[in-house]
């Protein structure tokens, strides 16, 4: 009963016993246009509506911030609605762009109620949408409310920075036409070496400077062969080392380049994986191409840091989920618990390259702190430990988030040079 009706009676009930206390009659009739008022209420109170949803969202996939066309549907299969509220719900990460998500509308037997709105969605996986309905009794006694879902769902993925091509030293490539030179002759751009001329060479790769110095006798040009190779991101995500501030955290700037990373180096033809580590062992297995990319990008659009108590470390990190001799890509902050685990990835054969958010810089920007005695020590600690990867041949990226990935890695990978010999570990 809602609360109009409840007054009706209310006021029949006062009315009456008003005119009983002072034997008024007037007062008694009074009482009367409430109780007819009541019972039509209660009389041409509403059923329990026929209605059939139908949910259309455009695009199923989309960038983050990218707007989001949604249409909504209602077709009534049954006796006429005199006023039907349908609202539909916003989910914590979204913003309406255009349009209006709630309408009030009479329908009729067999006619249709149309809702269409624009928005626009954070990164994540969205499994359903919510319509609130409200059906109410044109005098107003009563109301009939229900939830409707729809399972329709969307898939909003992180904004991905174009990078521009960065150079990886994996210890093993493929035999297929890659962007890695491969120290072996082939098909290539780069100048390798030289060998006499053999039957079948072409005319134009013979190095007539210096075949004029030998006795009679021509050289080849060899070029070095560019070859694809097995590259494995790993995405951490355990909750202790992925800090938030207010709106902004670490964790969606790691998401950002892992789709990044994902982009470019499927786009060279490597061949990709990823493995999100932290609120559990979500794995993607290595593939090419389009769809490859799609399902890697399906994956880290829903996943959120999770504290694990099983995964706070490194120790569980299943490294042999690669491919060996392939190139690992870690996204991680790190903390100086981690060392012993990528100095073991180090020690298997596997090339590591650590894009590392800085925590530290992250915090003291959100607090307006980075002169105190205490920053300077954190980043003291910070910087010998990074220099502790480089010594075991890590190639370490230090990523502060308020700058571009793509400047940071091209700075960075610009001045590195590998510390590791093949076969052999500096420690």
């Amino acid at each position: 009963m809602k609360p109009p009706l409840f007054l009706l009676f209310l006021f029949t009930l006062l009315f009456v016993l008003a005119g009983m206390i002072t034997l008024s009659g007037e007062l008694i009739a009074l009482a009367a246009p409430f109780l007819v008022m009541a019972i039509v209420s209660i009389m041409t109170r509403p059923a329990a509506p026929r209605l059939r949803f139908e949910h259309e969202v455009s695009p199923k996939r989309a960038r983050q911030n990218e707007p989001l066309n949604i249409e909504v549907r209602i077709t009534n299969q049954g006796a006429d609605i005199p006023e039907l509220v349908v609202s539909e719900t916003i989910f914590e990460g979204m913003r309406v762009l255009k349009g209006t998500p709630k309408v009030l509308a009479y329908l009729p037997s067999g006619d249709s109620l149309a809702l269409e709105y624009t928005l626009q969605a954070s990164r994540g996986r969205y499994n359903q949408f919510l319509t609130q309905l409200a059906l109410t009794q044109p005098l107003g006694g009563f109301e009939w409310k229900a939830l409707h879902s729809d399972a329709v769902p969307v898939l909003v993925y992180p904004q991905a920075e174009t990078l521009s091509p960065i150079r990886i030293h994996p210890p093993q490539t493929h035999g297929f036409a890659g962007s890695i030179p491969s120290r072996r002759g082939g098909s290539g751009l780069d100048f390798l070496t030289i060998r006499e001329y053999q039957p079948g060479d072409s005319l134009r790769k013979i190095n007539w400077k210096v075949s004029q110095r030998g006795n009679q006798t021509l050289y080849t040009n060899i070029f070095e062969q560019e070859q694809v190779a097995d590259v494995g991101i790993i995405l951490d995500a355990r909750q202790h080392v992925n800090l938030a501030a207010g709106q902004d955290s670490i964790f969606e700037n790691s998401v950002s380049a892992a789709a990044s990373l994902a982009e470019l180096f499927i786009g060279d033809g490597h061949r990709v994986s990823l493995l999100v580590y932290g609120s559990g062992k979500q794995r993607v297995f290595p593939g090419y191409g389009r769809l490859q990319q799609r399902r890697i990008l399906d994956t880290v659009s829903a996943v959120t840091p999770v504290l694990n108590f099983a995964l706070t470390n490194f120790d569980n990190l299943p490294v042999r989920f690669f491919a060996p001799k392939s190139q690992i890509i870690l996204i991680s902050p790190i903390v100086r618990e981690d060392i012993p685990y990528i100095r073991k990835m180090v020690m298997r054969g596997y090339g590591v390259m650590l894009i590392s958010p800085n925590p530290i810089k992250f915090i003291a920007k959100a607090r307006g702190d980075n002169d105190s005695l205490g920053y300077r020590f954190a980043i003291a600690e910070r910087t010998f430990m990074l220099q502790q990867l480089r010594q075991i041949g890590v190639q370490v990226v230090d990523w502060e988030t308020g700058e571009s990935l793509n400047s940071t890695l091209q700075r960075s990978l610009h001045t590195l040079q590998p510390n590791i010999r093949r076969g052999r570990i500096l420690v």
